[in-house]
C-alpha cells in the first residue's frame, strides 16, 4: 500500500504541476481564454497553489524534512479542488467537474494515508555529548541502535551509516552494503 501512496502522490504531483503551470506561466491573454469568465488573477492564484501543492506532495515526505507538510499539502489541494468544482459549476464547465472531483478524491486519499497509517517519520536533530548537533533519521538498525549523521560547520560526518528505516526503505548498512 505504501507504494500505491507514493504512486498516487507522484501522479497527482505531475497533474497539478501541469495544470498549475498552464495557469501561471502563459501570457495573460492565453490564461484569460482558458479561464472562461473566471478572473485571471484568480486563475494565477489557483495555479500557484497547485504548483506548491504538487511540490508539497513529494518533497517533504521524500526528504523526511517536515513530512507533516505532505498531508497538509494534500489537504490544501482538496480545498483547491472543491473551489475548482464550484467554479466549474458556476461557469457551466460540467465536463471539468469530473476531473476536479477525481483529483480531489485522490488528494484526500493521500492526505488520509499520510496523516494516518502511512505517515512518514521525520528526521530529528539531537544534541550529542560534544554539544554539536547530530541528525537522527527515523527507524533503527537491527541491533537496536539508531542511524546518525553528525553535522559540523558545513560538513556532515557519518558516525554510523544507514540501515533499514522504520518505513522499510533499504539504505546502506554499516559496511556500506545493501542488507
Amino acid at each position: 500500500m505504501k507504494t500505491a501512496v507514493w504512486f498516487v502522490s507522484g501522479l497527482l504531483a505531475l497533474g497539478f504541476l501541469g495544470t498549475g503551470a498552464m495557469k501561471v506561466f502563459p501570457p495573460e491573454a492565453d490564461v484569460a481564454a482558458l479561464a472562461e469568465g473566471v478572473p485571471v488573477v484568480l486563475m494565477r492564484i489557483a495555479g500557484v497553489a497547485e504548483i506548491l501543492g504538487a511540490l508539497g506532495l513529494i518533497l517533504p515526505a521524500a526528504t523526511r524534512i517536515m513530512p507533516i507538510l505532505t498531508p497538509l499539502a494534500a489537504s490544501g489541494l482538496v480545498v483547491t479542488m472543491i473551489g475548482a468544482t464550484i467554479a466549474n459549476l458556476v461557469i457551466g464547465e460540467y465536463a471539468s467537474i469530473v476531473q476536479t472531483i477525481i483529483f480531489g478524491a485522490l488528494a484526500a486519499s493521500v492526505a488520509w494515508a499520510r496523516f494516518g497509517p502511512y505517515a512518514v517519520e521525520p528526521c530529528r536533530v539531537v544534541s550529542s555529548r560534544s554539544g554539536r548537533p547530530r541528525l537522527r533519521v527515523g527507524g533503527g538498525l537491527d541491533d537496536g541502535t539508531r542511524p546518525e549523521v553528525q553535522v559540523t560547520e558545513g560538513a556532515a560526518h557519518v558516525t554510523q551509516s544507514w540501515s533499514t528505516c522504520s518505513d522499510g526503505d533499504d539504505h546502506a548498512s554499516r559496511n556500506g552494503e545493501k542488507q
